[in-house]
């Protein structure tokens, strides 16, 4: 499995595991090689907790880094597998893997990016430094997953996902997303310098 791929499947296995409704489906072309879901409906084949397919992505993740070869649901060594993911009933997918899930009286809106955390904070410092939030947005947070050496970069939005404030709000995740894609392609850049 080549690098893009199986970064796409760490960023799936943190978004699904931390974002409550969110489900994905592994799949080469055409067939569906595991559903990854918070209920107990069998979907497809194989069904994974959002739970059991983050711990099997972060070992497998471990198992790269230490150079061994990582069969994926077992797979050939040089088979990409793609990542679906979809959100829950009133979820929103935005532009980019931008994703909102309702959350009580909000909802939690999140995207993953491969930089750790500290670089994420930086670039979110020298993008939003002292701005303040548009209404209806709490907070903008960076939060790190040890296991799969992903972050995720979140807020909570009111539940009016309507109106100037909300899509400021998005507008404003749309910039950071921008923000941090950059830095991941230059830093990936550099890496084969």
């Amino acid at each position: 499995m080549d690098d893009n791929a199986f970064a796409a499947l760490r960023v799936a296995a943190t978004l699904v595991h931390a974002l409550p409704g969110l489900r994905g489906r592994v799949r080469l072309g055409g067939r569906t090689l595991c559903d990854v879901t918070w209920d107990d409906m069998p979907t497809s084949p194989m069904v994974v907790s959002p739970c059991g397919f983050r711990t099997a992505i972060a070992k497998a993740h471990r198992q790269r880094q230490a150079g061994e070869e990582v069969r994926f649901l077992h797979l050939s060594a040089d088979a990409n597998p793609a990542v679906d993911i979809g959100v829950p009933v009133l979820g929103r997918t935005y532009r980019g893997g931008i994703y909102a899930v309702p959350l009580g009286d909000r909802f939690l809106c999140a995207f993953a990016t491969t930089l750790n955390p500290d670089v994420c904070h930086e670039e979110l410092e020298d993008l939003v430094g002292g701005l303040e939030p548009p209404d209806g947005m709490w907070g903008l947070g960076i939060r790190g997953d040890s296991g799969t050496q992903i972050t995720l970069l979140h807020t909570e939005l009111a539940c009016d996902m309507a109106g100037p404030d909300i899509d400021c709000a998005i507008e404003l995740l749309h910039q950071v997303l921008a923000r941090v894609t950059a830095r991941e392609l230059v830093d990936s850049v550099s890496a084969l310098v």
